[in-house]
């Protein structure tokens, strides 16, 4: 059996993490921590390419007909009254992490 990398993106929630994988959007998983859920999906996609292999063998690999993902950032004007916990939370985080985050 061949491996294959497919693009993994974890989202934080409450309580843990979200998985994301964009080419496969029906695999939902989660994990407590960053290991776990990368671990989950894992599970999660070789279960849901196993089932593709039975029963529509060319859906198996749609990653190389769908092209890249592209992760980014956008930065956008927030109103100030949104930005008064996130300042607050970030002068916190700067005296631990040396002022890093910019609000």
């Amino acid at each position: 059996m061949a491996t294959h990398s497919f693009t993994t993106i974890l989202m934080p929630d409450g309580d843990g993490y979200q998985v994301i994988v964009p080419h496969y959007p029906e695999v939902t998983t989660w994990g407590k921590t960053p290991a776990e859920a990368f671990e989950m999906a894992r599970e999660c996609l070789e279960l849901v390419l196993e089932e593709y292999a039975a029963t529509h063998k060319e859906q198996v690999l749609r990653e190389s007909d769908a092209g890249h993902v592209v992760v980014g950032s956008v930065e956008v004007d927030v109103p100030d009254a949104l930005m008064e916990e996130v300042r607050a939370a970030a002068e916190g985080v700067g005296a631990v992490n040396g002022g890093g985050y910019r609000a």
